[in-house]
């Protein structure tokens, strides 16, 4: 399950902690502690470097070495407000999102081809879910980074179109192989 209220604290804590060292040291973060591992020590919050040792994925000469440094940062989360999660799109408009993301992205790339622009500047598959996700959920779009700017005239526009069932897509011969049909 994923983390809430109070491990988000915590997390966030020893998250800061790992970037200090890591930066400290000059080395990469993940040599620090893994992912897997932060979001372990923010889920078991252990309260002394001992406890630290039943880690999974901790090594056990890192867990010498750092162990006050982590255990200060769990401190230090627990101390700090809870942070609230930012709720999501419901699981049935992110599932929808999910499965039309493929025409999105077909219509993102024709567009981006005609234009002459390459599609990774304009949109990433994460970006068309959140938008389609958006939508199906009844978000307000105004804030989404492709609902903003040339974005929206490029992109955002015909994503929604296509959410909302305004826009098809037909297969043809030439490049880009693929037409926007208005419904």
């Amino acid at each position: 399950g994923s983390l809430r209220g109070k491990h988000l604290a915590i997390l966030r804590e020893v998250a800061r902690w790992r970037e200090e060292t890591a930066s400290r040291r000059d080395i990469p973060r993940g040599w620090v502690l893994k992912d897997q591992t932060l979001v372990e020590i923010a889920r078991r919050s252990p309260g002394s470097t001992a406890e630290l040792s039943g880690i999974r994925g901790l090594n056990p000469k890192e867990a010498e070495r750092s162990g006050p440094g982590i255990v200060g940062a769990i401190e230090k989360g627990k101390r700090a407000p809870v942070i609230e999660a930012a709720p999501s799109a419901p699981r049935a408009a992110q599932i929808r999102a999910r499965m039309l993301a493929g025409l999105a992205d077909a219509i993102v790339r024709s567009r981006c081809e005609h234009a002459e622009i390459a599609t990774e500047l304009v949109a990433t598959r994460g970006d068309l879910e959140a938008l389609l996700a958006g939508v199906f959920s009844g978000e307000n779009l105004d804030g989404h980074r492709l609902m903003r700017g040339w974005r929206r005239d490029l992109a955002g526009e015909a994503v929604v179109a296509l959410a909302e069932g305004r826009v098809a897509v037909r297969a043809i011969e030439d490049p880009p192989y693929i037409e926007e049909v208005h419904l």
